[in-house]
C-alpha cells in the first residue's frame, strides 16, 4: 500500500492549511504520512516547529541530515519506492546536491 511522505520547510510550511486537509483526508482513508526533513536530529529546541507539528497529527519524523532521504526512509523500515513523495525539492529524495 502506498504511503505518503511529506517534506516539511518549504513544503508543507508553505501551505499549511491546504497539508492539514490532505492530512486529514489521509487520516480518513487510512493512508499512512510521514514527515521526511532534510534537517538533523538536533535538540528539541532547534526543532520544536517540525516536532510540535507532528506530534499535533500523530506524525512519526525521518531526519535524513546529510544523507538522502531515500536512505532514511529505507534506514527507518520504509519501502522509498512504494512512497508518493510530496517535497519542494525532490533532488533531496535522491541525496543529490541542490
Amino acid at each position: 500500500m502506498p504511503f505518503i511522505v511529506l517534506d516539511f520547510d518549504e513544503t508543507y510550511t508553505a501551505c499549511p492549511a491546504i497539508f492539514n486537509a490532505m492530512l486529514r483526508e489521509a487520516e480518513i482513508q487510512g493512508t499512512e504520512v510521514v514527515v521526511c526533513t532534510a534537517r538533523n536530529n538536533r535538540p528539541h529546541d532547534d526543532n520544536r516547529d517540525v516536532f510540535e507539528m507532528c506530534k499535533d497529527k500523530g506524525l512519526e519524523i525521518i531526519f535524513s541530515g546529510s544523507d538522502s532521504k531515500w536512505k532514511a526512509l529505507q534506514q527507518a523500515g520504509y519501502l522509498p519506492e512504494n512512497a508518493i513523495w510530496i517535497d519542494d525539492t525532490p533532488r533531496a529524495i535522491e541525496g543529490l546536491k541542490w
